[in-house]
């Protein structure tokens, strides 16, 4: 079984503290420190999903969140498959 660890962020937008799960392999695979996750959670508002970037150091703290105001649209793969909403995105910022 795959080992996962867990980490709460608090969304800057409704002040709420969310969990996120993190695999152990990605952690792994991180070249330095802090490094950005994508994650995405329903607000109270019906509707409305708040997109986050948060920076993890290497103790998985939060260093930085920042809320991305932009429409994301998600595709019917990741609405059956929630668990993909927390996007690793260390290696596609790489290689820009």
């Amino acid at each position: 079984m795959e080992e996962l660890e867990s980490v709460n962020i608090l969304c800057p937008e409704c002040k709420k503290v969310y969990k996120i799960i993190i695999s152990r392999r990605i952690l792994e695979d991180v070249k330095s420190f802090p490094f950005p996750i994508i994650t995405m959670h329903a607000s109270d508002e019906i509707g409305k999903i708040h997109t986050l970037l948060v920076y993890l150091d290497e103790s998985l703290k939060s260093r930085h969140i920042e809320h991305i105001d932009k429409r994301v649209f998600i595709t019917p793969y990741i609405l059956y498959n929630p668990c993909l909403l927390n996007v690793y995105c260390h290696k596609y910022i790489e290689k820009m």
